[in-house]
């Protein structure tokens, strides 16, 4: 049997225009002879408040509860966009069965809102799929091995859905979103950006780890590993969006191809933090913010300054371990990554030139620039972060890769 994984917000089948898409494009597969595996994320924002009558929303903010209850409330999200969902489906007289992340065989470690999956036994979903069922399964969660339910980490339907499909061998998983596939930047930034029609897992594994939201990067490396193509498309668009794939001929391209850009991006709320004269092993500072939960970013060591970023909302959990041992750290609050992000492009110093140079006719100051993972970056002040984006996209737009 052919099998094709699926994946919506819980927020696109709760409002009835994107529901009846997300049907036709379920539908669609199901008419294709495939056995159709639909995996949906929670509820979020507005959505959530008008549906969770039991007052979720505001126990997730209740002083004294606990990672485990909390996880229990959230989980109450995925089941309503679940079971909606499903109730759509059967009003169109599909036969459908709701499983929650337990009965869909994931099992998780033991960490309570960020859990990780271990493994997945997809009986129970083969099953299902045997009887002629469309099987909705609750996404961003799962059960311990002793049988606790666990959340995953945000974002995490997509590796979910990738998981699921790899388990299963699936022909596609399909991840249906706001946008019309992999753009070239943020369409609300850049109005001109493009849809790539096609891209190699490398290239969206690293736009994706550099700040694209479209796609979680850990759905993508998942995928590649059992060469599992990975759709990605606009829910209320019959276009077929960015497929994301690895060919010969795909590999020929990026091997050879040094002037490959996969496109520009972009991640916000971030704040720099330097320190004079650091001790000798600086490692140690590091990990002293690591064991008090901040999270270092991208870290530059020159002989008499270190200097690392992390998000806004760790700031002063940092700037208090610092002081305790007595460090008097300069801050940069309030500032923005742009990446430019292609294959090869790390190597050719004309292209970095041609960054710099960009940003500075534009009066952009770069406060941290870098280059990992394909990746050219700057650090510039929050302000000016779509100016960058859109400058960065003009001046390369002929180099952005199309295929």
């Amino acid at each position: 049997m052919r099998i094709v994984v699926q994946k919506f917000s819980g927020n696109a089948v709760a409002v009835p225009s994107t529901c009846t898409s997300a049907i036709e494009h379920i539908e669609a597969a199901a008419a294709q002879q495939c056995g159709v595996v639909v995996v949906v994320s929670a509820l979020t924002g507005r959505a959530a408040l008008s549906v969770t009558e039991s007052g979720a929303s505001a126990l997730e903010h209740a002083a004294g509860i606990s990672s485990r209850e909390l996880d229990l409330v959230r989980a109450s999200r995925d089941t309503v966009s679940a079971v909606t969902l499903a109730s759509s489906l059967r009003s169109r007289k599909h036969d459908v069965i709701v499983l929650s992340g337990q009965q869909a065989g994931i099992i998780t470690d033991n960490q309570h809102s960020d859990a990780r999956i271990l493994e997945i036994d997809p009986t129970r979903i083969l099953e299902s799929l045997a009887k002629g069922q469309i099987v909705v399964v609750m996404g961003c969660q799962g059960v311990t091995k002793s049988g606790e339910l666990t959340r995953l980490g945000f974002g995490t339907s997509d590796t979910t859905a990738a998981l699921i499909g790899t388990a299963l061998g699936a022909d596609c998983v399909e991840i249906f979103t706001d946008v019309e596939g992999i753009m070239t930047a943020d369409p609300r930034i850049v109005l001109n950006a493009r849809c790539r029609t096609r891209a190699t897992y490398a290239e969206i594994y690293n736009l994706a780890y550099h700040g694209a939201n479209v796609i979680h990067p850990l759905s993508v490396k998942i995928a590649m590993q059992r060469s599992i193509p990975i759709r990605v498309r606009r829910v209320e668009s019959p276009t077929a969006g960015t497929l994301i794939c690895c060919t010969a001929g795909d590999m020929e391209r990026v091997t050879w191809d040094s002037q490959c850009i996969t496109g520009i991006t972009q991640v916000s709320n971030i704040a720099q933090i330097s320190l004079e004269r650091p001790p000798a092993d600086n490692v140690n500072v590091l990990s002293l913010l690591q064991r008090r939960g901040v999270d270092v970013d991208y870290i530059s060591m020159e002989r008499d300054c270190l200097t690392f970023t992390i998000q806004n909302s760790s700031k002063d959990v940092a700037i208090a371990v610092l002081a305790e041992h007595g460090f008097a750290p300069t801050t940069i609050s309030d500032c923005a990554r742009v990446s430019m992000v292609g294959t090869g492009i790390t190597n050719d110093p004309g292209t970095i030139a041609r960054v710099v140079s960009t940003l500075a006719s534009h009066g952009i100051r770069i406060l941290l620039s870098g280059n990992a993972y394909n990746a050219i970056w700057c650090l510039v002040e929050q302000r000016d972060m779509e100016r960058a984006v859109r400058a960065l996209h003009q001046e390369f737009e002929t180099e952005l890769c199309s295929l």
